[in-house]
């Protein structure tokens, strides 16, 4: 218990300092300027739909995680930080309540964002249930990307392996894009090879894409609850699977703050 309450007053302290920043006024001007210009409807027929709203706030909810992050990592990154993990928090409290407060931030960032649509728009075309469906793998993937972008700051891990991690989800991401087939044969030896690689380095990856895609669409629950599960599953179970790799790559890492 007296863990949490440390990790906790360390939350409250980052989320402090980032307020004395204001970057976090930049983040709701930026939030209220998308929802009256991409989620606002442009008569009165017009109606916004559930796919319609996931579709365009995932991207920019999860665009804004990343810059919070990254913050976050900055103001983690700092040489006041020496003092604090001398103390009883260990490098693990350090490095969760950097990552609540991201979270935390992004979080209320789409309730914000469900918020403003809800006024701008009546009546929506969506209830909670609906709603729901759709915020919890986006939900899910905000806490992923997060965590990826936490462990990608050299805060956490050396230059070699954050390359590394940034070729690997580049690759992945390039899964269903024409670059390569228009460069390399699909059907012969090289392009077969990088066909086999850009899958096999997809597959960690496979969650998040496919959470987002379930947080726009919402088929899966209709169609097959089962594979609806086992996304969220698989995103669960990639989001501890990031947060160990970090957790154990920091306590091993010697640590030299930024100026």
């Amino acid at each position: 218990m007296a863990k949490l309450r440390q990790i906790w007053a360390w939350t409250r302290f980052i989320w402090s300092e980032y307020q004395r920043t204001g970057r976090f006024l930049v983040e709701l001007g930026a939030l209220i300027i998308f929802a009256y210009v991409f989620l606002r409807k442009p008569n009165v027929e017009a109606h916004l739909t559930a796919t319609q709203f996931f579709g365009m706030t995932a991207i920019f909810v999860l665009c804004q995680t990343i810059f919070t992050t990254t913050m976050m990592a900055g103001l983690g990154n700092r040489p006041q930080g020496y003092v604090v993990l001398a103390r009883s928090l260990g490098r693990k409290g350090y490095l969760v309540g950097l990552f609540l407060v991201a979270f935390l931030m992004s979080l209320v960032n789409l309730i914000l964002c469900t918020i403003i649509v809800t006024i701008i728009n009546k009546p929506v075309l969506w209830d909670a249930v609906i709603w729901g469906a759709g915020a919890l793998p986006l939900i899910l993937d905000i806490a992923l990307v997060t965590a990826l972008v936490l462990l990608l700051s050299s805060l956490v891990l050396s230059q070699g392996w954050r390359l590394s991690i940034l070729a690997v989800i580049a690759l992945a991401s390039l899964s269903t894009s024409d670059i390569f087939t228009n460069t390399f044969d699909p059907n012969g030896s090289l392009g077969k090879i990088l066909a086999a690689i850009r899958t096999i380095v997809g597959i960690p990856l496979t969650p998040l894409f496919a959470g987002f895609e379930l947080a726009v669409t919402r088929q899966a629950y209709e169609s097959n609850l089962n594979q609806a599960l086992a996304i969220l599953a698989g995103q669960a179970a990639l989001l501890i699977a990031v947060s160990a790799f970090g957790f154990f790559a920091f306590e091993r890492r010697d640590i030299i703050l930024g100026a």
